[in-house]
């Protein structure tokens, strides 16, 4: 990588090496270390071989689009939230406290001091406005942030299509609020 190109591999599909000519443009899609997806579009410019490597050589991308990987919008928005871990019922109660990161249609990311495994459900009450979200969904990545903290990103596996609307509008109204705030 330099400013003005890029060295790849050739592309590889059902484990054969894809025929590839100068000047025929690529679409690629390009995964960072920090998670962020990039898509652009480029022209091949050369075609080189070190050993038994093949490489294509294509400008260095001007026009990158990052792509949105989620199937919903997601804001930040912190609140102190109540939790069980578990699946919801009548007789649990919602007592423990966390810190709600952020929320989207699909699921949320939330701080809690106790360990919760991968997989493991949990019940949440959210509440904004009028609306008292109770939700459940089950843990599918944990970390730890620069103050030590475990922070779980939680899926809603297991909500109507009501809830999930009511999710859904909740968000917009915060992204709303948030940029008449700007």
């Amino acid at each position: 990588i330099n400013h003005e190109e890029l060295t790849i591999n050739i592309p590889v599909a059902e484990l054969g090496y894809l025929p590839a000519a100068v000047g025929e443009v690529l679409n690629i899609i390009h995964f960072q270390e920090d998670g962020e997806v990039y898509q652009y579009s480029e022209a091949i410019k050369a075609r080189k071989n070190e050993g038994k490597l093949a490489y294509l050589i294509i400008n260095y991308p001007n026009r990158a689009r990052k792509v949105q990987r989620r199937d919903y919008v997601r804001v930040k928005y912190n609140q102190i939230i109540k939790y069980t871990k578990g699946k919801d019922s009548k007789d649990i109660k919602l007592v423990n406290k966390g810190f709600l990161i952020d929320l989207s249609g699909g699921g949320m990311k939330v701080k809690i001091k106790e360990q919760i495994k991968s997989g493991e459900k949990i019940t949440t009450i959210i509440n904004y406005g009028t609306h008292e979200l109770k939700i459940t969904g089950s843990v599918v990545r944990s970390e730890i942030d620069a103050h030590g903290e475990r922070v779980y990103g939680i899926t809603f596996d297991e909500i109507s299509s009501s809830t999930r609307e009511n999710i859904i509008k909740v968000v917009f109204d915060i992204m709303r609020k948030q940029r008449e705030l700007l």
